[in-house]
């Protein structure tokens, strides 16, 4: 159903103010750009920075295409003609960009030819940076082989996501440079428990403190002459002091402090502050500190820039208004009670909505949230916490009825004068999530016999080992390992396309033959295993592994062919044995055991007779 507006009240920018869409400008949080009919730069939103490290500035007057991969450039160029040939008309792609530091990004880019628009007369670009989705991409295309690597680092770098997130949110969130500087400040202890942290802005050649956490006494004043801080405001470049010992410019606020970091905050090519961290414990700062604070420092530099340019910005509010109103993602705003007072034109293009008939509706209107789950996408608790901001992914309606799935950034901004709401920045993923679990059952699943593979197999004996624990006397992760007697012979007797086509029909025997609450995966070759359920007994699994030996004795007919084989079972019940190597290897001695009884054997290991060392495999 088509959401419909409450009577008597206003259209969608009856009420709506310059400073309102220069505020949604401030707030988006993707890159926006205006290129000229020449394809150079005559605008360049804040973001800009911390997203590839440029100011605004730097990029003015600038062609941007030679910042563009070489191997991107001549698509993109072509594609940007095609665009400038059609007024209105709206381009989308994805290529490399070269960052400040030399780095390529991956951006998500949407380009619309407004050159016909007086507000704007120029091409507006929207681009996201998409580097981290892009890699995984690829990743996941390449398979699971660093898989393990990237493990290593995954507790230190959620931690980094989650504080860089809440840099981004306070970023969108907090206009008074004040406030953003506590936010980083108090997160930065918070989340790494960092005992020394503070923030210095620069006044001529004095560097003044902003906010401190863990200093008993504090150096309130540093000149740009003394010490670390010194330096680093007279080169621009960031310090890590792993001994202050060895650096006898440093300056000590308080006894025992044994490590420094600095790092610079530029504003407009120049040292406009700087953050410093400091350590008292015997642990010194290390590189990946230093990573840290540099990647926040680019985001507190955002934000000294944007105080700057919060001014500049009052004095175009027509290309604000354009801006909004043309933005390649939807823009909403809510009341109180979660009323949509303002929604974008993009609403119509992307959810096929006119943007008066979602004004005075509730958001929750174009919900597809399923039966007993929460349809008002929390936009209620939002509107009770004046600070708040949220990011997440939600099911929509579509008007044609099909079903979207949207990535929100809802900030709440009811306490600003010139938005009074919950602002709310939308992008379609829905394709983007159709791709990524794709990709995650290619990884998963054997593409011969539709079966999960081993690296599934794998993931499930680990979850099912340190769910359970320890501490029950019942088998968490029975385990059946099973091969066909055999199948080398038939395998080349018949044919390696035979022999596939053997495979999948007994794969789809086998998993007909188990449990519903039993897992079967394709070890490899003609081996098999399945995970028994929880609790499963060595009478069960027996129980099991016995119908698996009956069920594929019966004959199969392959490519005209009848084909008799049986199999080998391996059963693992042992509580004891909690380690998932040891219960891999268990089963294989097992599984040995039955190959040598004969065909269409099945032996359970028994702990206080067999042993875990190595054995051939038949």
């Amino acid at each position: 159903m088509v959401p419909e507006s409450r009577a008597g009240e206003p259209g969608p920018r009856d009420h709506w103010t310059e400073a309102s869409f220069r505020a949604l400008v401030q707030h988006a949080s993707d890159v926006i750009t205006i290129l000229d009919a020449d394809g150079l730069v005559v605008y360049q939103s804040p973001a800009i920075l911390s997203v590839l490290g440029y100011t605004p500035q730097e990029l003015i007057g600038t062609d941007p295409f030679l910042l563009i991969h070489p191997a991107d450039v001549a698509e993109i160029r072509d594609l940007f003609r095609e665009v400038a040939g059609v007024p209105g008309a709206t381009a989308t792609a994805r290529f490399r960009f070269r960052h400040k530091d030399g780095s390529w990004h991956w951006l998500d880019v949407i380009c619309t030819n407004l050159l016909d628009d007086p507000g704007v007369t120029g091409f507006v670009v929207n681009s996201r940076d998409v580097t981290d989705r892009q890699r995984v991409e690829e990743q996941l295309r390449e398979s699971e082989r660093h898989h393990r690597a990237l493990n290593q680092e995954a507790r230190r770098q959620a931690r980094e996501i989650a504080l860089l997130d809440e840099v981004r949110v306070a970023l969108a969130r907090d206009l008074e440079l004040p406030d953003l500087i506590r936010t980083v400040v108090d997160g930065i202890a918070r989340t790494f428990g960092y005992s020394l942290v503070s923030l210095y802005l620069r006044e001529g050649d004095v560097l003044v403190m902003q906010h401190q956490v863990g200093y008993a006494r504090q150096i309130e004043r540093i000149h740009v002459t003394e010490g670390i801080a010194g330096r680093v405001v007279r080169t621009g470049e960031p310090v890590l002091l792993a001994d202050v010992r060895a650096d006898p410019t440093f300056l000590g606020a308080i006894p025992g402090i044994v490590s420094e970091i600095c790092v610079p905050l530029h504003d407009e090519g120049r040292v406009a502050g700087l953050l410093n961290l400091e350590s008292t414990d015997e642990t010194p700062l290390a590189e990946a500190d230093l990573r840290l604070l540099v990647a926040l420092s680019q985001h507190v530099s955002v934000a000294i820039g944007r105080a700057r340019l919060y001014t500049e910005l009052r004095q175009s509010e027509a290309r604000f208004r354009a801006l909004v109103q043309h933005a390649a993602d939807m823009m909403s705003v809510l009341d109180a009670d979660g009323i949509q007072t303002y929604a974008s034109p993009a609403y119509e293009r992307i959810l096929g909505y006119r943007p008066d008939e979602l004004v005075g509706t509730p958001m929750a209107t174009i919900s597809a949230a399923g039966p007993g789950e929460p349809d008002d996408l929390g936009f209620d608790l939002l509107a009770r916490r004046s600070d708040a901001a949220h990011r997440f992914e939600a099911p929509v309606r579509h008007r044609d009825g099909s079903i979207r799935w949207l990535e929100m950034i809802a900030v709440n901004r009811l306490a600003d004068p010139d938005l009074r709401g919950i602002v709310v920045t939308s992008r379609d993923v829905t394709e983007n999530r159709a791709l990524q679990a794709g990709l995650w059952h290619q990884a998963h699943h054997d593409p011969l016999t539709g079966l999960p593979n081993r690296t599934f197999l794998l993931e499930r004996l680990d979850a099912a080992l340190n769910r359970h624990g320890h501490a029950t006397r019942a088998d968490p992760a029975p385990l059946l390992f099973l091969d066909f007697d055999g199948f080398k012979r038939v395998n080349d007797r018949l044919g390696h396309d035979t022999g596939d086509s053997l495979l999948r029909d007994a794969a789809r025997r086998l998993a007909r033959s188990i449990r519903p609450v039993d897992f079967i995966a394709r070890y490899g070759g003609d081996e098999f295993a399945v995970l028994l359920a929880p609790g499963t007994d060595a009478e069960a699994a027996a129980g099991v592994a016995g119908r698996l030996v009956d069920d594929m004795a019966r004959p199969f007919e392959v490519d005209g062919h009848a084909v008799t084989m049986s199999v080998s079972v391996g059963i693992v019940v042992a509580p004891g044995i909690t380690g998932r190597a040891d219960r891999l290897r268990a089963a294989d001695v097992a599984h040995y055991r039955a190959k040598a009884m004969g065909k269409g054997a099945m032996v359970l290991y028994d702990p206080a007779h067999d042993h875990l060392a190595r054995v051939p495999r038949s």
